[in-house]
């Protein structure tokens, strides 16, 4: 059965870091299940899911804190399981741009929680002090549409963001083409 891991490193941006952290996963008969990677300032991060077998991913546990050690790298890693996505009622992109202050993600993810709304993925930038966010949004199963929309038009005027809702693909759909 196979056995599932979380893996995260951040260290400085130098050529060649992130082929160090696949070569030990591969080196460790691992598979790299997921991953996502993204320079912050000048540094790196990775975060990836991780699956092999049991003493696969135990040798990868065992040997990451010295690829950790020697390349300078902060590194935690979790054991978790296989993740089923839930299938939603609605699949939603959200986009804002605004002008850049505190506070503005933390409204918005407020405004998401308290509808209980999941968010599967959230990037944010900023350019010439505008603010873009995007964030992949799932509507629990009897959410209306139209009274999200009509809810979240307050906050949009009082947080001053300029809001595009796009649909994804249902999971369903992708499941099937596959």
């Amino acid at each position: 059965m196979s056995q599932f891991l979380v893996v995260t490193a951040v260290g400085e941006d130098r050529p060649g870091i992130v082929n160090e952290l696949v070569k030990l996963a591969s080196a460790c008969h691992c598979n790299i299940v997921d991953s996502r990677m993204a320079i912050l300032g000048n540094e790196f991060t990775l975060i990836m899911l991780i699956s092999g077998d049991w003493n696969a991913v135990a040798r990868l546990e065992s040997q990451m804190p010295m690829l950790a050690r020697d390349h300078n790298l902060l590194t935690m890693m979790k054991r978790t399981g296989h993740h089923e996505a839930a299938n939603y009622a609605h699949r939603l992109e959200l986009q804002a741009v605004t002008p850049d202050r505190p506070g503005v993600i933390s409204q918005v993810t407020q405004f998401l929680a308290e509808r209980q709304v999941n968010i599967s993925a959230l990037s944010a930038s900023t350019e010439d002090d505008q603010l873009h966010l995007a964030i992949r949004i799932n509507l629990p199963d009897g959410t209306d549409l139209g009274e999200f929309e009509t809810a979240l038009a307050p906050l949009c005027n009082a947080a001053a963001l300029d809001v595009k809702l796009s649909h994804l693909t249902p999971l369903t759909e992708i499941r099937h083409k596959e």
